[in-house]
């Protein structure tokens, strides 16, 4: 478990810095401590043997009624053995594209894959990241018996401020967009029947599981007395003058793009009386390592596994049209880089994504989008899509800055741009 927790915490250095000093040995009071950045092959290596070191040692998985659920697998550590080798042979840092080190991210997703102890989930989508499921490699679990009462449950940060929630994770339009229609196309595409005057309809069935918006349905009316008290209903009003607008109840927490997130939140909820839920903060689920494996077998030349793999995923979440075989070269690498923002949001993945894709350049210097909804006097609705926040991304924003202490107390090379 100790040498799984090593490469993850290398592999979180090593995806924010670039390569950094590894550290082998313990340290002594005599010690040299200016141990030198290693290079991000060398990092990626250590990493990858650590994890097969782990895996060696660790039992495939836990039962989720054994009191070691959630400690450290051989699962976990071939999954993150996966992420690792599928980000050094990205873009970012495979330069040349050399076919091998794709290779080696196909080989470590079908590690993952011939385990066989796990599948996609097949109840609820919703439900993924609120119990234990078949899906779930490793997660952060958190159990409300022993989370006290203090307001720090993701229903207070996440939920719209009229029903008494902080709006402090908000989706932006940009995010909204990603997910396509109820048949597996973009909102781009003319066939899609997409109406941005009526943007909610017929939409990605995820979209509905992972998105709060205007009109939805949302938490138990008994559990919010006050807001049906005032004339609303259990509906998002997300609407200029609507209880989840800036005019509705605690107006500083409305949410500027005027979305919330639905993902992760328990809507059995009380809010009441409860601070706290059950709740799975992923780390790593099997949908992730079909698409590490769809990406890595596309860029090996394999479109059509590429294709298939993709396919699973949309078919458990509720599309049942096939990917196109006409579906080839860019666009499906575009369809496998939505698939991965549409599937796995919120779960980290997003950010170190455009990055190892170098298109950071592109999606991050596009403003923050939102929606304004007026609600006119026939009821009807009218969508103004507006700018929430103007946003610059910069080349050494491939990276982050090494802290300019630890450059002074050991003379690191900094990364480029930051000096």
């Amino acid at each position: 478990e100790v040498a799984y927790l090593r490469a993850y915490a290398y592999f979180k250095l090593t995806s924010d810095y670039g390569g950094v000093p590894l550290i082998k040995t313990p340290f002594n009071l005599t010690s040299d401590f200016g141990v030198p950045r290693s290079t991000y092959e060398a990092c990626i290596q250590f990493i990858s043997d650590e994890c097969d070191a782990a895996a060696a040692l660790l039992p495939a998985t836990y039962e989720s009624s054994s009191p070691m659920y959630g400690k450290a697998t051989k699962a976990a550590a071939l999954a993150l053995k996966s992420r690792a080798l599928l980000y050094a042979a990205s873009p970012q840092w495979n330069v040349a594209n050399d076919p091998a080190k794709w290779q080696k991210a196909s080989d470590a997703a079908k590690a993952v894959l011939d385990l066989t102890v796990f599948r996609l989930y097949a109840g609820s989508y919703i439900d993924i990241t609120t119990r234990p499921n078949s899906e779930i490699i490793m997660a952060r679990g958190m159990n409300k018996q022993y989370l006290g009462n203090a307001f720090q449950g993701v229903e207070t940060f996440m939920s719209p401020n009229g029903y008494h929630g902080w709006s402090s994770f908000a989706p932006s339009q940009n995010l909204v967009d990603a997910f396509g229609t109820a048949d597996g196309k973009d909102i781009t595409d003319p066939t899609s029947g997409y109406d941005p005057q009526k943007p909610y309809a017929r939409r990605d069935p995820r979209f509905y599981s992972d998105i709060i918006f205007d009109g939805r349905p949302y938490g138990r009316a008994e559990y919010f007395k006050d807001r049906y008290e005032a004339g609303g209903s259990n509906t998002a009003e997300m609407f200029e003058g609507g209880l989840d607008s800036d005019k509705g109840f605690d107006t500083w927490n409305a949410s500027r793009t005027r979305y919330s997130f639905r993902k992760y939140v328990d809507t059995t909820y009380n809010y009441n009386v409860e601070t706290q839920t059950n709740k799975f903060w992923i780390i790593s689920r099997l949908s992730e390592i079909y698409l590490n494996y769809a990406e890595a077998r596309f860029m090996l030349g394999e479109e059509k596994t590429a294709r298939e793999y993709l396919d699973l995923i949309r078919r458990r979440a509720g599309i049942s049209a096939a990917l196109p075989t006409s579906l080839t070269g860019a666009d499906l690498l575009k369809k496998i880089q939505n698939e991965r923002q549409v599937e796995l949001c919120l779960e980290g993945h997003r950010y170190y994504d455009v990055r190892r894709w170098k298109i950071a350049d592109v999606t991050e210097n596009r403003p923050l989008g939102g929606v304004m909804i007026v609600k006119n006097a026939n009821g009807s609705k009218t969508y103004t899509y507006i700018t929430v926040q103007n946003r610059s991304f910069k080349p050494q924003h491939y990276l982050l800055p090494i802290p300019r202490q630890e450059i002074r107390r050991t003379n690191l090379p900094q990364n480029p741009g930051y000096n």
